[in-house]
């Protein structure tokens, strides 16, 4: 299983690392040849792993991502998303100058909603809030670029996203100031229209995110013709199927990013990209976590004080 979530390949770390070497010793020497030795290793294992554990219809956790035509990718079989709104849309990174290795939602002036796969242990995490563009200017208006000081995961998350309660609560060390997006707690219907936003992949397996914030229309699928469909047992209460009738989904980077909901003309959360099979197949839905489902509704609202 392949994560959504954008991770640099161990063969480019490797090559990064071998850089470093030649600059630092004649390639002729000792040192510098134990050195080339082993990461030739390392990069032949990573080669190895690569081709024998990542078959071609992989289990890919969406995202993010991350949700008709699979060349536009990011958010695949979408167009770019109003530069005005949805400014709850929250990129998750691990360097203010970097793309977003994950989506995520502003629901709390100090809480955001994401997917618990995109939690990154023992790293410094940074909120990229009211942000159009993937990587927003330093001098852009109305973006926060705040720290997150906690990362929570479901309680009866198991490491998984296939296993369900995909769903992760991220504490802010300081206040947003942006309007949050409210959550809908109502059981979602068959065919009910929703839309899925991100800056994710550009195209299955293309590892180049959105500049911009994009968008795609989905409807959601009946949970039986959804694990018939997918050929998986596992698809449940947490979850939620949606897109790819037509190739409409979300893809690497887009996981931990909102699923919304029109309803009486407000827009509202109603679930978070978690996984899928590829990016963007026909016939072949992204799976979200589910909002409404009771543990994971009594998880959101614990922190929400409600």
């Amino acid at each position: 299983m392949l994560g959504r979530p954008r991770k640099r390949h161990l063969v480019f770390i490797a090559w990064q690392s071998a850089s470093f070497i030649f600059q630092s010793f004649p390639p002729t020497t000792p040192t510098a040849i134990m050195w080339i030795q082993r990461l030739l290793f390392v990069a032949v294992l990573a080669v190895a792993f690569s081709a024998t554990s990542i078959p071609t219809s992989t289990v890919t956790y969406n995202s993010t991502t991350p949700p008709t035509p699979t060349d536009s990718g990011k958010i695949v079989g979408g167009q770019e998303a109003d530069a005005t709104k949805h400014r709850y849309l929250t990129g998750l990174k691990t360097s203010r100058t970097e793309e977003s290795f994950c989506g995520a939602s502003l629901i709390a002036p100090n809480l955001l909603l994401t997917a618990a796969h995109c939690i990154m242990k023992g790293s410094t995490v940074y909120a990229s809030i009211g942000s159009h563009a993937n990587i927003p200017l330093a001098t852009a208006k109305g973006v926060e670029m705040l720290q997150v000081k906690r990362q929570i995961a479901h309680p009866k998350y198991a490491g998984d996203p296939a296993d369900g309660y995909d769903v992760a609560i991220y504490e802010l060390t300081t206040n947003s100031t942006i309007k949050p997006v409210s959550i809908s707690w109502t059981p979602l219907l068959t065919n009910t229209l929703l839309v899925v936003r991100g800056w994710g992949d550009m195209a299955e397996g293309d590892g180049a995110g959105s500049p911009v914030a994009l968008e795609v229309s989905v409807r959601v699928w009946d949970s039986a013709n959804c694990s018939k469909i997918l050929d998986d047992s596992s698809i449940d209460a947490t979850m939620v199927c949606a897109g790819g009738v037509k190739g409409q989904d979300s893809c690497q980077g887009d996981s931990g990013g909102p699923l919304t909901l029109e309803k009486e003309g407000k827009e509202v959360l109603v679930g978070v990209v978690s996984w899928g099979i590829g990016c963007g197949r026909k016939s072949s839905p992204g799976i979200y976590a589910r909002l409404s489902e009771p543990s994971i509704q009594k998880f959101i609202q614990s922190y929400l004080g409600v």
